[in-house]
């Protein structure tokens, strides 16, 4: 985490940088040394052909890769779930898990917010005291100082 941070410092830092102006020789220099579209785009291909056949040289990596990817997945997933819950004033309900604490397929999709609906038996009954409150309840009266002039 602190490499990405720094990494993302540091494209922030060197995007800061003032540019030199027209005229100046090392402008001139960086002009030359710039590849052209054709090379640019031959170096982009070998590199995606390269990317592609990353996970054929190294399984593993791959692998552990897939596993980081779907633990940080499930992270987010709960975060975003006990966000949408507290914003909504529910308590977040963990689901229930399989043999060995892992999480069941089922279980995992669909993501239910307070946007999406639920399937008729999660449902629960809405009570008669939700939901009740009207606008007057919500505004709040002037609590500053009496601007009224006094009679001396």
């Amino acid at each position: 985490m602190k490499l990405m941070r720094w990494t993302i410092l540091l494209c922030a830092g060197v995007w800061l940088l003032p540019m030199p102006p027209e005229g100046d020789p090392l402008r001139a220099r960086e002009a030359a040394m710039t590849p052209d579209g054709k090379s640019m785009l031959s170096a982009a291909a070998r590199a995606v052909s390269d990317a592609r056949g990353f996970c054929a040289r190294q399984p593993e990596a791959c692998q552990v890769a897939e596993r980081v990817w779907r633990h940080v997945r499930m992270k987010v997933r709960y975060a975003l779930r006990l966000l949408d819950a507290r914003a909504n004033g529910a308590a977040a309900t963990p689901r229930a898990a399989g043999p060995g604490g892992i999480a069941r397929p089922g279980d995992a999709d669909p993501l239910i917010t307070g946007s999406t609906t639920r399937p008729a038996a999660r449902q629960r009954p809405r009570r008669d005291s939700e939901s009740t409150l009207t606008i007057e309840d919500l505004l709040v009266p002037w609590l500053g100082p009496d601007t009224r002039r006094r009679k001396r």
